[in-house]
C-alpha cells in the first residue's frame, strides 16, 4: 500500500523491475508503468503525475532522477537505506558535458555491490542471474537467452551466471590483451588510467595482473610523491570484487619504487575494461616498508558534499587501517 506522504514515481530503464519493487515496498506510488511493470506488479496503468522521473544514464551505470528537490531527497534516501554504497551527485551531470551541472535533481551510480541487490531484489519477481545488470550493458541479447534458460532449470542459476560470465567477459581475459581502468570520481568525473596487458588471469582466484608502460598525467606517481622516470613499469592487481586495487611502481631495471593502494567500491570486470568508484582514500608503501593512509580529508569532503554516506566512508577507512596494519 502507498504512503501518501512519500512523491509518486515513474521508472524507466533496465532498473525499472528491481527500483519498482524497491520502492513499491516502502511505500512510494508507482505511477505511468510500463505495460510489462503493470504485468508484472499488477499496477493499474494510471496517468497520475510523476512528482520523481527515475530514467537510466546513457551508459547504464547510474540512474537520473528529476523532480522537486524534497521528492527527489525522498527517493535517494529510500535508495540509500537499502544499498549504501550507491554514489549520489546533485546537481547531476551530463554524459555529454560531464563537468557541467544542469542544475535540479540527482545523479545515482550503481556501483558493483548496489547492482548485486538490485540483481537479488529483481529475482524476488522473475528470474534473475546474478550479475544481471551488468550483463545487461554487455550483450542483452545473451542474457535473454541465459535467463530463458534459468525459467527451465532454476536450480542452475549459479551455474548458468558463472558460464555467462565466462562467455561474455573471461573468456577475453589472455595474456597479451590490453584492458583500460575506468578510474570512476565521486564526483562523476571519469579517468582512464593507462592501459595494461594482461599478464596473467587466475580464474579461479579472479585476479588479474596487468603490466603498464604507458603512464599519462602528472610527472610524480600519486602519493608516493617520487617522480616518473623513462622506462618505468607499474604492475597492476586486480581481483573482482575486490575494494582494493593495487599498483606496484617499478623502474626499468625493476627495481621496486613503491606500491600504491586504491580503495574504491567493489571493482567490475567488463570485457574491455575493469571499472570502479574511487573513494579517495588510498594507502602508500615505500620500498623501506613505511606505509601511509593519504587523502584522508578527501574522503571526509565526499561525505560532507553528500555524495558518499557515512557508512560507505567508514568502510573504506576501515579497509585502508587494516592494510597498515597488516604491514
Amino acid at each position: 500500500m502507498s504512503d501518501p506522504e512519500k512523491p509518486a514515481v515513474m521508472i524507466r530503464g533496465i532498473y525499472a523491475t528491481a527500483l519498482t519493487r524497491l520502492l513499491a515496498t516502502e511505500g512510494f506510488l508507482v505511477v505511468q508503468p510500463s505495460s510489462a511493470i503493470a504485468a508484472r506488479f499488477d499496477i493499474r496503468r494510471s496517468f497520475y503525475p510523476e512528482e520523481v522521473r527515475l530514467e537510466d544514464r546513457e551508459d547504464g551505470q547510474a540512474i537520473i532522477l528529476s523532480g522537486e528537490k524534497e521528492a527527489v531527497r525522498g527517493v535517494v534516501t529510500a535508495l540509500r537505506q537499502r544499498m549504501p554504497d550507491v554514489i549520489v551527485r546533485t546537481p547531476y551531470r551530463s554524459q555529454a558535458l560531464p563537468y557541467t551541472s544542469l542544475g535540479s535533481g540527482a545523479e545515482v551510480e550503481f556501483p558493483a555491490d548496489a547492482k548485486g541487490t538490485l540483481d537479488e531484489i529483481r529475482n524476488e519477481t522473475l528470474p534473475t542471474l546474478p550479475g544481471h545488470h551488468r550483463f545487461r550493458s554487455i550483450d542483452s541479447d545473451r542474457l535473454d537467452a541465459a535467463e530463458e534458460e534459468l525459467r527451465a532449470r532454476p536450480e542452475a542459476r549459479d551455474q548458468i551466471a558463472h558460464r555467462l560470465r565466462d562467455e561474455l567477459i573471461h573468456s577475453g581475459y589472455v595474456r597479451g590483451n590490453l584492458l583500460r581502468i575506468e578510474h570512476v570520481k565521486v564526483d562523476g568525473k571519469v579517468f582512464w588510467l593507462s592501459e595494461g596487458d594482461i599478464v596473467n588471469f587466475d580464474k579461479a582466484q579472479l585476479l588479474l595482473a596487468l603490466k603498464r608502460t604507458r603512464f599519462r598525467g602528472r610527472s610524480l606517481y600519486d602519493g608516493l610523491r617520487i617522480p616518473k622516470a623513462e622506462g618505468d613499469y607499474a604492475m597492476t592487481e586486480a581481483r573482482e570484487g575486490a575494494w582494493v586495487l593495487k599498483h606496484s611502481y617499478f623502474t626499468r631495471q625493476g627495481v621496486l619504487k613503491g606500491e600504491y593502494f586504491n580503495i574504491n567500491t567493489s571493482i567490475e570486470f567488463y570485457p574491455d575494461r575493469i571499472r570502479y568508484v574511487d573513494l579517495e582514500v588510498d594507502v602508500v608503501r615505500w620500498p623501506n616498508g613505511k606505509m601511509e593512509i593519504v587523502d584522508v580529508a578527501a574522503l571526509r569532503k565526499a561525505v560532507e558534499s553528500g555524495r558518499v554516506t557515512a557508512e560507505l566512508a567508514a568502510k573504506a577507512m576501515s579497509i585502508a587501517s587494516e592494510l597498515v596494519g597488516e604491514a
